[in-house]
């Protein structure tokens, strides 16, 4: 028969255990808003600094990879053919392995593939992510380039029309659709869309 002693020690070492656990639940809590923060400041080497520190405590993390990729790689500015751009998106790939529905990462992976080459492939990825939610602005966006880019002009147009109303202060879904309106031969609407789209704020990711 186990003495008291025992059980007390037992209770003492999951008491313990639980603590310890609480404490790490909170360190990657806090470096994940750290990191937030960091990067709504465009403080990029410090955001990814913290969400390094959130993969290093935990690998498995798809949300710190996410955002690491964001901050490798401004949003604001993407450039599919920058090399930063593109170890952004080993990360965004990370993040979907780890979290094959995370719609973030789903739509900018569609984004990725249309402009680096595999627009019908991007197409999955934004249905799919918008599967997990017909509002998401970044795959409406993110579906009407990669239709753009197979050629189907007049299925991209509302696209970016639906980005729009989700998310109306955006001005890339406007850019795009200006540019649409001018390949179609509407100068003038097109034109129109563009300079709106100079006068909206970027998207926070």
């Amino acid at each position: 028969m186990k003495s008291k002693s025992y059980y007390i020690l037992t209770a003492f070492c999951i008491l313990i255990t639980l603590a310890f656990g609480q404490d790490e639940d909170n360190d990657i809590r806090s470096l994940m808003q750290n990191g937030r923060d960091a990067f709504n400041k465009s403080l990029y080497d410090a955001a990814i600094s913290y969400f390094d520190k959130v993969i290093e405590k935990d690998p498995t993390n798809a949300e710190a990879w996410y955002r690491k990729g964001l901050a490798i790689a401004d949003p604001r500015e993407f450039d599919w053919t920058n090399q930063e751009n593109l170890k952004a998106l080993e990360n965004f790939k990370k993040a979907l392995e780890l979290n094959p529905l995370y719609k973030e990462a789903l739509a900018l992976n569609s984004w990725k593939l249309a402009l680096t080459g595999n627009p019908e492939e991007g197409l999955k990825n934004a249905n799919k992510a918008l599967e997990i939610n017909s509002t998401s602005d970044i795959a409406w966006n993110a579906k009407g380039i990669c239709l753009y880019l197979i050629g189907d002009l007049d299925g991209a147009l509302p696209c970016f029309d639906m980005a729009m109303k989700y998310n109306p202060n955006w001005g890339d879904p406007v850019a795009n659709k200006g540019t649409i309106l001018e390949d179609q031969g509407h100068r003038d609407a097109g034109n129109e869309y563009t300079k709106k789209a100079e006068n909206l704020t970027v998207r926070a990711f």
